[in-house]
């Protein structure tokens, strides 16, 4: 090769650039997955901040259909595309002035609007209105450069590639929301960790603070001189060029700091935390103080509450679980209070006996002991209960 020498220019003049930032009008649809009980398969939390108000909703849905339908060309006024029955060739936009020869025949099909569809792992994020940041949930640029700062601290936090995890804006005016799914084959398994670990999320804005150049403590502008607006070391990516107007990363640093000191807590068939807890207390055996110290505990420590209490796992094991837990496309995990009662030789027999078949079942089976601290045993199994509050 002989020796060349370049020189920058200020814009790429390629015609795949050209039709890339031109874009087409392409719109994404969902549809959450049916559950075994006839209702959709989504689970809730929400994370509140330090003051115990609401900042955001987070929505996971596993295994649900999505939909990207391209409606036509950004700049074209025809809606959907010119289609030709006999070759299979798409007929050029009536608006171009390219040289290039149209398809010519009289079996033309117009008003065609291609689609994709696939199952993800979607998760929805939709801040609350009147959040500690100070922006309306809907504003467009606020929700925007949120949605890029988030992806970024999630591929931080869980270390991700920019390519496996997709975002984009759904929705209208109040019900305007974040959207991410996972984009590579067979998933990341964020989102059940952004739910079920009280503190994930509060991490993830963290490393979102340090990505948009701020001080995850106290906010303190680190590049003030170098970056204004949003850089390509922040929230700028050759993916989201089309956004690169409305992005900011100024716009959403208190929002931001908010988040990082917040908890996030499941909501459990619709009911909140707090309603989730006096409703197993209301259900537990109240002769049983093991029980009530096991669920104080837990919700003490912002845990993961049971769904479920004095449950029958299966019809046909003679065995009723204290708390039980629901696992998606799995059976649940029984836990089990065991007081002094159950250290007889002919109940320990039975015990054995009967929760050996559960697990023969596909059930996993916890047993809490009396006679051993609580919250160590709470602790070993961080998996089922939830990390908690430090």
């Amino acid at each position: 090769m002989t020796a060349v020498r370049g020189s920058r220019v200020e814009r790429i003049t390629c015609d795949e650039e050209e039709r890339v930032r031109e874009g087409f009008h392409v719109t994404t649809h969902y549809r959450f997955a049916p559950g075994t009980d006839g209702k959709t398969l989504q689970q809730r939390a929400i994370a509140a901040g330090k003051d115990g108000n609401e900042i955001l909703c987070l929505t996971h849905a596993p295994r649900a259909v999505l939909w990207r339908v391209n409606h036509r060309w950004r700049r074209s006024e025809q809606s959907g595309f010119t289609l030709d029955k006999k070759t299979g060739y798409w007929a050029r936009r009536p608006d171009d002035d390219d040289s290039a020869p149209d398809v010519e025949s009289n079996d033309l099909l117009p008003g065609v609007r291609p689609f994709v569809w696939d199952t993800r792992n979607l998760l929805l994020l939709q801040p609350i209105a009147g959040n500690e940041g100070g922006k309306p949930a809907e504003d467009e640029a606020f929700l925007v450069s949120l949605a890029y700062a988030l992806q970024r601290g999630i591929q931080m936090m869980f270390q991700v590639e920019e390519q496996e995890i997709a975002v984009e804006l759904i929705g209208e005016e109040s019900e305007r929301r974040i959207l991410l799914w996972e984009a590579s084959e067979g998933g990341t398994g964020v989102w059940p960790r952004l739910l079920g670990d009280s503190q994930a999320l509060a991490k993830v804005a963290i490393e979102a603070l340090r990505v948009c150049h701020f001080d995850p403590n106290d906010g303190l502008d680190w590049a003030e001189d170098s970056c204004s607006y949003a850089c390509y070391d922040c929230l700028l990516s050759y993916r989201n060029q089309l956004n690169h107007p409305l992005l900011n990363r100024h716009i959403n640093r208190d929002y931001l700091l908010s988040l990082s000191q917040s908890s996030t807590v499941q909501k459990t068939a619709e009911r909140t935390y707090d309603e989730q807890y006096a409703w197993l207390e209301e259900r537990r055996d109240k002769n049983s103080s093991l029980e009530a110290e096991l669920l104080s505990l837990l919700y003490r420590t912002r845990r993961r509450l049971p769904d479920r209490a004095q449950y029958w796992p299966h019809p046909e094991v003679y065995v009723e679980a204290d708390f039980y837990y629901e696992r998606e496309g799995l059976p649940g995990i029984c836990v089990f209070c065991d007081g002094p009662d159950h250290d007889q030789p002919e109940r320990k027999a039975q015990d054995k006996a009967e929760r050996g078949k559960l697990e023969d079942l596909g059930h996993r089976v916890i047993v809490i002991r009396f006679d051993k601290t609580l919250a160590d045993q709470v602790a070993l199994n961080t998996d089922a209960f939830g990390p908690g509050l430090s």
